[in-house]
């Protein structure tokens, strides 16, 4: 009898395994991330400053960034990732901005930091390119 409950409570459990939708689910609500963005931070409270412009393209299928314009010059954003949701890159400047994507999709709020620093930065929308 133990065994019998045993093994149906295994088939229950394979079967909730077999019907759950594992796959990746569709973003219809989330926003658009390509496009530019205006990219600021700040150094201490009440100030901001422009870092770059960034642009964000889909490129072989694959989301892409690059830094258009900046005052710094040389400066690059790499390793881009969305999910919609978040955003994060890194920056040639030794750090990296990770932040949260509104619900309107125009704004993007985080920190901009390394190993020693860190600061409140957004990625805004802009139809700049310089």
């Amino acid at each position: 009898m133990l065994r019998r409950l045993l093994f149906a409570l295994i088939g229950v459990a394979a079967a909730a395994i077999l019907v759950a939708d594992r796959g990746p689910s569709a973003r219809a609500a989330d926003p658009e991330i390509t496009g530019n963005w205006l990219f600021t931070y700040s150094p201490r409270g009440g100030t901001e400053q422009a870092l770059a412009i960034v642009q964000v393209e889909v490129k072989d299928g694959k989301t892409v960034a690059s830094a258009i314009y900046s005052p710094i010059k040389g400066m690059t954003v790499s390793k881009f990732e969305s999910d919609g949701k978040t955003v994060k890159f890194n920056t040639s400047l030794g750090f990296s901005f990770e932040g949260t994507v509104g619900k309107d999709g125009k704004i993007a709020v985080g920190n901009f930091s390394s190993d020693q620093a860190s600061m409140r930065a957004k990625l805004s929308r802009t139809d700049k390119t310089e």
